[in-house]
Formats: C-alpha cells, structure tokens, sequence
C-alpha cells in the first residue's frame, strides 16, 4: 500500500480492472445498455430523423439526390462519488485486504447509485428512463391482465416497428415474483418463464433476457433494445486515499470518483409495459 499522505490507491492502469470492469458487471444497466467510454467531457449521439430516400432510376440517368434530415443527443456525464472512513487498526490489524474491500463495497454502491439514476428520477443525477417516461417520449403499452406473454410480445413488436431490436426486459423484484409464479396454462404446473442458457439464475420471456432491478417501480417492465439504450462512461475513474481529513481519529479516507450519464436517441424503440395491480388472494 502506498504510504504517502495523499495518493492514489489504484494506479491509473489497475483502475479498469479493478473498479471499472467490475462496475460495468454489477449494474444492471450496463448489462442492458451499450456501455461507450469516453476521453471528452460530453458524448454526441447523431440521430437520423428522416432516411435517405431511395428510387429506382434508368441506366445512365441522374439519381435523385434526398438530404438525410439529422440531429443530435448530447450526453453529459455526470460524477457519482463515494467517501469512506476506515481506521488505521483496521487497515493495520485485518487479515483480508480492508481497503480493498472498501474499494468493493464502493464498486457495488457507484453501480446502486447508476441503476437508480436510471430508473428513477434522481436530483443531481443525468435524466434516464423515469425522465423520458414523464415527458411522454417512451412507448408504453398498458395492460389489463397479467396471464401470458402477449405484453411482451407486443412490446418487441412495438421496437420492430421502430426498427430496433429488445434485447432485454427489466423489472422489479416483486414484478419478476408475479411472473415467475406464472403458469404455461390452467392446471399446468410448467413455468410460463424459460430459462436463461447464458446465466442459470436469470429467466427469460419470449426468448428475451429478464433482469432483474429493485429501483424500477413495482407492475412497471422497460424493454431495452441494447443498441439505443447508452451508458456513456467518462474517462478518469479515480479511487484514492487521503491521511490528512481524518488525521484527528487516527484513521484515513478513501474516495471513488465515477463520471456517467445515458443516452436515449430514439425514445420510442424503448417500450414501458405497465401492470394492472396484483390483487390480493
């Protein structure tokens, strides 16, 4: 461990791997997203709003010439950091590695605090689905009933529509509960669910990936096409340690630093699919 007064805990090149790479594995959105890292201070998406326009043209005659109409989402990545405390006699007297259990444990709460922001509407926090559920840019389909799959089926068509592809659902731990607990048919006892072949410990639902995510709201599903759904990192992740705030309780700070924010370019490929209540037996 490196003894100066204030340094970095992780050298620049460890940093990736053992602070960005394990984030990137423990948000769930990450593993939705399209993860992009970034040098500059913000990330600009290029949205065609109208495609070229094609047609069938004699030999030797001129080609129609069609402007592709453009614009732009602008991506700022925002900082998420944490500080901790940790005493000299635990640094000292521990028998695992305590700073780097603290630089896990910061790893874990950077990727809560990420998926929140992503799900929810978070106050300093980059605008992510809850934001673009509000301003009425989502597609959302509204269900009646919850005893099949045809809401999830509506939803990939809806995204086809839009030219883009689901590549995930993402729900509630109680929501995933109400569909796990669903039937194949009446007096079946075969899940409605299938499994995962890619993780044992995740289902999936018309051949679609769910995961699973304790900040989506309850009865509330997202489908993702991964490919319009950014999560733009910035460069300059940091974790390091500092011996002279705490100096008065013999102990030293510990600080992570992590810059990332979302981008949406075609807000209507991403489906919100919202449940009816369940209604108590």
């Amino acid at each position: 461990m490196d003894s100066a007064v204030n340094a970095a805990l992780l050298k620049p090149e460890q940093v990736n791997a053992l602070v960005v790479q394990p984030f990137v594995d423990a948000a769930t959105a990450t593993q939705i997203g399209n993860v992009v890292r970034v040098d500059a201070p913000e990330f600009r998406i290029p949205v065609l709003t109208d495609d070229v326009d094609g047609a069938w043209t004699a030999e030797g005659a001129d080609i129609p010439l069609s402007n592709m109409a453009t614009e732009e989402v602008v991506v700022i990545p925002r900082k998420v950091a944490a500080l901790a405390r940790v005493t000299n006699e635990l640094v000292m007297d521990s028998e695992v590695d305590s700073l780097n259990a603290v630089g896990a444990s910061m790893v874990r709460d950077l990727a809560r605090k990420v998926d929140a922001a992503l799900f929810t509407e978070v106050t300093g926090a980059p605008a992510g689905l809850a934001q673009a559920h509000t301003s009425g840019t989502l597609s959302v389909i509204t269900g009646t009933e919850l005893i099949n799959t045809d809401l999830f089926e509506q939803a990939v068509s809806v995204a086809a529509t839009e030219g883009a592809t689901t590549t995930a659902f993402v729900t509630s731990p109680a929501t995933a509960l109400r569909l796990a607990e669903l039937k194949a048919g009446d007096g079946s006892n075969v899940p409605l669910l299938g499994a995962d072949a890619t993780m044992a410990a995740r289902k999936q639902v018309a051949g679609v990936p769910l995961h699973v995510n304790r900040y989506v709201p309850q009865d509330v599903i997202y489908a993702i096409p991964q490919e319009l759904l950014y999560i733009v990192l910035r460069q300059g992740t940091t974790v390091a340690l500092s011996r002279d705030v705490y100096f008065g309780s013999d102990s030293v700070g510990v600080r992570a630093i992590m810059r990332v924010g979302f981008g949406i370019p075609h807000p209507k490929a991403v489906v919100r699919i919202e449940l009816p209540a369940e209604v108590a037996a």
